[in-house]
């Protein structure tokens, strides 16, 4: 009874697919482009060139520079267009009773200021842009070479010395660690895998 009502089913649906095409809703819509157009669309395959021996090439290559430079020195590349903004970003930390403290920020309205008209492009590398953060930077760390080299010169005459007798018992504390690693090794694996 069940193959019956299944191959029933079966039937129905075949017939509702193939014979009513009416019926059926295609979701991006109803395809307009036909295999044909499609394929007439496809760029045609172009072979790419004959290998060229090595000689050849490299002649080829010795005679564009040459081409190329003339052709840079008669076309003058476009001068770029620079604009400048400025701003101030305000940050407020407030404190709850509990002691948290929040963060909340501020801009004012970005203006345009003027940026003086450059001949050169290459004079933009003179401009300097001012960067505190940096500044400090340079400050801390030429004041951080100045203690290392002043700890040196007073270290230079002075050696640090580690008696015989600890020594001998730092060997003898690692000695002693590895061997009980060594014995408790197949317990610690036993216990990794529970």
């Amino acid at each position: 009874m069940q193959g019956q009502e299944e191959r029933d089913i079966r039937e129905e649906i075949l017939q509702n697919s193939s014979s009513n095409s009416e019926n059926v809703k295609h979701l991006d819509g109803v395809p307009q482009i036909s295999v044909d157009q499609m394929i007439a669309q496809f760029v045609p395959f172009k072979a790419p060139p004959a290998p060229v021996s090595f000689d050849e090439a490299q002649s080829k290559r010795k005679a564009a520079p040459r081409q190329r430079v003339r052709e840079t020195a008669k076309v003058q590349p476009p001068q770029p267009k620079r604009k400048a903004w400025s701003t101030t970003v305000v940050v407020t930390e407030s404190t709850d009773s509990n002691g948290e403290r929040t963060y909340s920020t501020s801009t004012s309205p970005m203006v345009e200021i003027p940026v003086p008209a450059m001949e050169n492009p290459m004079e933009q590398a003179d401009i300097e842009i001012r960067q505190p953060f940096l500044d400090r930077m340079k400050i801390r760390q030429k004041r951080y070479q100045q203690y290392r080299g002043d700890r040196a010169e007073k270290d230079r005459g002075t050696m640090l010395l580690i008696s015989v007798k600890r020594q001998r018992k730092l060997k003898m504390k690692k000695h002693k660690y590895k061997k009980l690693m060594k014995k408790t090794r197949l317990l610690r694996r036993k216990l990794d895998r529970a």
